[in-house]
């Protein structure tokens, strides 16, 4: 071999070291993967833009929304913008109603960065800001999309494939591209960011060794900041948070508090639970929401009952916890083993006493709950007719996301429930039990309602038999683990199978 080989290939393996010692530098690596967020995000905002030379209206020469929602918003802009402010009623809608105006933050938005853009550039017209700004908020949630993947998985592969998948993802581009300009852009910048928080929290909690009721206070007020600009900015996806929220925490705390002995720790996640609840209400009877849409919104609604159920449960259990010692007509060893059943029984007493009281019959109410896990949107003319309100079959759905994104979707899902199985116990077989149960759970919620044409088309008997079933007997065996196990799951992992769910 020749000198002048060798050197060049000397050259090559310092070369190849060079980069290999590189990539061990948590720097260089932070640095490519924020290259490549820039990239994902140049690319799929290019994307977004390039319809906008299609929304100038020929005849004005003024650009215009996509679609007729977003007309409604840029009214309103218009309106604040030329009033000062919005009047107390919409005289454009009903005016025999007396309809008030959307009190969402969309409007005040557009006229704010219409303020600050026409003073650096005076040919910048409101219309312009409106059609620009989905992309504008998309940006921004993409960018907390990636934070809150991080937070989740502490994975940056992870994260910038997530990244990349949901500024692809075919309903989503739709309702960010240019002239979408819907509440939709903004509200999940604003969801993204509530969940961001939220997850930052009890990844906190969870880790955190010197947790006290001020740190729970805090960590409530500030996730209830974010949960009124969730809500203030799109009401209807606000309402996933009031169901994810709770259930991860309402399972937090039941592992948590069955583990720990640090009693300072659960009165941290109880103040928490209850200062972001109670903040939130009290913060968007302040923004004009008004008590009764609040209560509606946090705990007395059909998807927000969950929310109070577990307020509730946790607050019980804290108490037992706290004075189980002067509990004596329950022996002690039964108590210390089946706490959050004495528990869960005191919380459904107090509630069925509570819905007497209100004239409200529980057998009623537990049909009406079932009734809303099979029919989402309800069984009336709006549920059934409106495409947007409608629960969707399985068909519409694939053709709505793709078969690929649906199977990457459904595979994911199995995989979080084996990384959970490996998480809850040392015995082969319990691990293998448990995976199994969550698999027929996800199948049964996901297949059970393919198409009106099919078998399963999630109104007759196999069907829901196939979709509480595995509900049924996943519960059931999570619980048998519980009694017999030392469960250990992350917070992280709890939150993402809580918003799977």
């Amino acid at each position: 071999m020749s000198d002048e080989v060798k050197i060049n290939l000397s050259q090559v393996k310092k070369g190849v070291d060079f980069i290999r010692e590189s990539l061990k530098n948590k720097k260089v690596i932070w640095g490519l993967v924020l290259f490549l967020l820039l990239v994902i995000i140049i690319f799929s905002s290019w994307i977004r833009v390039q319809n906008l030379p299609l929304l100038i209206d020929a005849t004005t020469g003024e650009y215009i929304p996509v679609a007729l929602d977003p007309f409604y918003f840029l009214r309103l802009a218009e309106t604040i913008l030329d009033q000062g402010g919005l009047p107390d009623v919409d005289s454009m809608r009903y005016s025999s109603a007396m309809v008030e105006y959307s009190h969402e933050i969309m409007p005040y938005v557009l006229v704010w960065m219409y303020k600050i853009s026409s003073f650096l550039n005076p040919e910048i017209t409101l219309r312009y800001i409106d059609v620009i700004s989905p992309v504008i908020f998309f940006i921004l949630g993409l960018i907390a999309f990636f934070f809150l993947i991080y937070t989740l998985t502490n994975s940056k592969l992870i994260s910038i494939l997530s990244t990349f998948f949901l500024s692809i993802f075919p309903p989503y581009l739709y309702r960010s591209m240019a002239g979408f300009s819907d509440h939709e852009s903004i509200g999940m910048l604003g969801f993204f960011s509530l969940m961001l928080g939220y997850s930052v929290i009890m990844k906190y909690f969870d880790k955190g060794k010197q947790l006290n009721y001020i740190k729970g206070f805090l960590g409530g007020l500030g996730l209830s900041l974010l949960a009124i600009l969730s809500i203030s900015s799109w009401g209807g996806v606000a309402r996933f948070a009031f169901m994810i929220i709770p259930l991860s925490f309402g399972i937090f705390w039941i592992l948590k508090a069955k583990s720990t002995e640090d009693k300072n720790k659960l009165v941290c996640f109880l103040t928490f639970f209850w200062v972001f609840n109670i903040s939130t209400i009290i913060l968007g009877v302040l923004l004009g929401f008004g008590l009764e849409s609040m209560l509606e919104r946090v705990f007395l609604g059909t998807s927000s009952l969950l929310n109070l159920f577990v307020l509730g449960l946790v607050t019980i259990d804290c108490m037992v916890i706290f004075f189980k010692e002067k509990i004596s007509f329950i022996p002690k060893k039964i108590l210390g083993k089946y706490r959050i059943f004495f528990s869960l029984t005191l919380v459904l007493l107090f509630g069925a006493f509570a819905l007497a009281l209100k004239g409200v019959n529980i057998f009623s109410l537990v049909f009406e709950i079932i009734e809303g896990l099979l029919y989402p949107f309800g069984k009336g003319r709006t549920g059934a007719t409106i495409a947007e309100n409608a629960a969707p079959y399985l068909n519409d759905w694939m053709g709505q996301i793709g078969k690929w994104f649906f199977w990457f979707f459904y595979l994911g899902i199995i995989f979080i429930g084996i990384n959970i199985s490996k998480k809850i116990s040392s015995i082969k077989k319990t691990k293998i039990l448990f995976s199994v149960f969550w698999i027929f759970m996800i199948t049964g919620l996901m297949f059970s309602r393919i198409s009106a044409t099919s078998i399963l088309n999630g109104s007759n008997f196999l069907s829901q038999l196939f979709y509480f079933l595995g509900i049924i007997l996943f519960l059931g065996y999570s619980v048998m683990i519980y009694l017999n196990e030392r469960i250990n799951i992350r917070s992280e992992l709890i939150i993402i199978s809580s918003w799977l769910l």
